[in-house]
């Protein structure tokens, strides 16, 4: 395989590709330009027929491994099938969305390859030499850090929300059938039923409707979810978040806390209400696209990141807000 490749490993929920995984494919696309190679798609699962043929609508090769033995996360698994694809496919790069088991399946895959795995890029690029220079928040999002990945492939996982998803291409990809041989003793958990329960995805929404210390009561939140139902008209996936006041004191679960010891976001638009933007909260949604802020207070930290501020209490703000969006929704 002379080509250059660049390998994005696809994740998929009911049956289809997720969204998030059309704006990693933005990712691979301008890194595949960049060495004028293959962009190819890496599809795993049980019966993942589908998901294949709909991948193969934006890449140029779309590689299935279909195996009973990946119908759930299995980290040494995964990292297994991982392997013996990548030493027959040579990809350059190993790109995967940022996600807690990505995270576990990365540093495993690179290290078989005495490679580098660089977690939570904002962006990976060409340098001048030919090496991947991943770009990264470090220290609690306070500086940014450019990493040259030693080693082939190199493995990165990113915060792609505010990328545009990857549009079709002209021609279909080549779909093609990779056979793995799994070692069935490596799953080290099994799963003996699925417990119904609320579904928090904080990193794959657009938009994000975060409550902070100045929202204090059940009521607020309440406030909170009016103003998450009226953008549902307008967003596909809009979730509740939270900084850790409120998490703390019992009003949302962790799930839903975002900043240093929660979730890092990087949504279309993040709202920061009643939120007054400590160190610790900015370094987990300092990487969404728009940034919209109400808080009581005109020296809260928060309006020195924010796109548009409105310096008030949310009790007199969200009511006549609401009504303008409900107009123009």
């Amino acid at each position: 395989m002379g080509q250059d490749r660049i390998l994005v490993l696809m994740e998929h929920e009911n049956g289809g590709l997720a969204p998030i995984s059309l704006k990693l494919l933005t990712v691979g696309k301008a890194l595949a330009e960049g060495c004028s190679g293959v962009l190819c798609g890496c599809v795993m699962g049980r019966a993942p027929g589908d998901v294949s043929e709909e991948t193969a609508l934006y890449v140029d090769e779309v590689y299935t491994l279909d195996d009973a033995n990946l119908s759930s996360y299995q980290a040494d698994l995964y990292a297994s099938a991982l392997e013996t694809l990548v030493k027959s496919v040579k990809p350059s790069v190993l790109l995967m969305n940022h996600s807690y088991e990505n995270v576990e399946l990365g540093p495993k895959v690179a290290h078989r390859f005495n490679s580098e795995f660089v977690p939570d890029c904002a962006e990976v690029e060409w340098g001048e030499e030919g090496r991947l220079l991943c770009t990264k928040p470090v220290y609690g999002g306070r500086a940014i850090a450019v990493i040259g990945v030693h080693g082939v492939p190199g493995v990165a996982t990113m915060r792609c929300m505010t990328q545009e998803p990857l549009p079709r291409q002209g021609a279909e990809g080549r779909i093609i059938l990779f056979d793995v041989a799994l070692d069935s003793s490596l799953a080290r958990s099994e799963t003996l039923s699925v417990v119904e329960g609320e579904s928090v995805n904080l990193g794959g929404a657009e938009v994000i409707v975060s409550g902070g210390r100045g929202i204090g009561s059940v009521e607020g939140i309440e406030q909170l979810q009016k103003l998450i139902h009226l953008l549902h008209k307008r967003f596909g996936a809009v979730e509740l978040g939270a900084s850790r006041p409120l998490v703390d004191n019992g009003l949302l679960p962790h799930a839903r806390q975002v900043g240093q010891t929660g979730e890092r976001v990087s949504p279309q638009i993040y709202f920061a209400i009643g939120i007054s933007g400590s160190t610790q909260h900015l370094s987990g949604m300092i990487g969404s696209r728009k940034i919209v802020a109400i808080n009581q207070s005109d020296e809260a930290p928060i309006f020195g990141v924010s796109d548009y501020g409105v310096v008030g209490r949310y009790e007199e703000v969200l009511p006549g807000f609401m009504r303008k969006l409900e107009e123009m929704v």
